[in-house]
């Protein structure tokens, strides 16, 4: 292995030691081989040449062309000096790529396309590829062709300008309109419902209805907050149900002393006592429905009644 300190061997182009033709397809003078070419720009050339050649076809430079003739678009939201400057990078890599002109099958008329594009033809494809608002604004305000790529580029960043201003002009009227119908709306909605409450009913009487309080309901029982005591329809100014209202009545005052001086195990008794006899109720009735039924057998029941007694 070579040492750090030792300078690398220099690429040379060198040829083969027979009869041949040349890159450019001439055939030496003499018909003999040629001699090394040597550390020179041409032989350098040749090399990268042939180098750009194992990843890019022979015609990239004529494609490369046409596509920013033909195809290039600026993107949308991009600024147009950011553009600009894009456009005039690709340009400058023309020089690099392969050309048909370089190739084994060039004629005299062919021409060599790897080379930049003028500012003219530049201008005019900036023109080509911007939106077709920028374009319309350009042929309105100037009529004619771009020439100067310098001045190009400052009238169609004002171009840009004024279609900026327009697009926000256009937001902030769409965000009026859509606030002024969305208010219209609410106005409406509100209108509707002070509408089903019923005529007479506003805002007002909505909040009086909290301040409602019955004293009597509150006292004895009931919705106190949905009317005033002058209004009361349940109870009288004495505590007393009124025989009108259509609720509940209440248990006479003597019942309720009754009950309230008896004890639990007493009142347990009497639950008792009460289940008792709906107990014996039902074995009435049970039996009433069997003697009234066309099967039922007199002889048959009370044989069943003696045997049960004589268990």
């Amino acid at each position: 292995m070579q040492s750090a300190s030792t300078p690398r061997r220099p690429l040379r182009c060198r040829t083969e030691s027979r009869i041949h033709k040349d890159y450019f397809g001439s055939m030496s003078p003499d018909g003999e081989q040629h001699a090394p070419r040597g550390l020179t720009w041409e032989s350098f050339r040749l090399v990268r040449y042939e180098f750009m050649l194992t990843a890019l076809p022979k015609d990239s430079a004529e494609q490369q062309r046409y596509y920013m003739f033909y195809n290039l678009r600026k993107p949308w939201g991009m600024k147009y000096r950011t553009f600009h400057s894009r456009v005039l990078a690709m340009n400058g890599y023309l020089y690099l790529l392969p050309s048909l002109k370089d190739g084994i099958h060039a004629t005299e008329g062919t021409k060599r396309l790897n080379r930049p594009i003028e500012d003219y033809d530049l201008a005019n494809l900036c023109l080509r590829a911007v939106q077709p608002e920028w374009a319309a604004n350009w042929a309105l305000t100037y009529g004619s062709l771009p020439v100067d790529l310098q001045c190009f580029v400052g009238k169609m960043e004002a171009i840009e300008q004024v279609l900026d201003n327009q697009v926000q002009a256009r937001r902030s009227d769409k965000k009026k309109n859509k606030k002024l119908q969305d208010k219209q709306e609410g106005s409406s909605k509100s209108s509707a419902s002070a509408k089903g409450k019923g005529k007479g009913a506003s805002s007002d009487s909505s909040s009086k209805q909290t301040a409602w309080s019955c004293s009597r309901c509150k006292e004895h029982g009931g919705a106190h907050t949905t009317h005033n005591t002058s209004d009361c329809k349940k109870y009288d100014k004495h505590g007393n149900l009124k025989s009108s209202f259509g609720g509940k009545k209440r248990s006479a005052p003597g019942k309720e002393e009754k009950y309230s001086k008896k004890s639990y195990m007493s009142l347990k008794r009497d639950l008792k006592k009460a289940k008792k006899e709906t107990r014996k109720a039902k074995k009435k009735a049970k039996k009433s429905r069997r003697s009234k039924s066309p099967y039922y057998d007199s002889s048959s029941s009370s044989y069943s009644e003696s045997s049960s007694e004589n268990e």
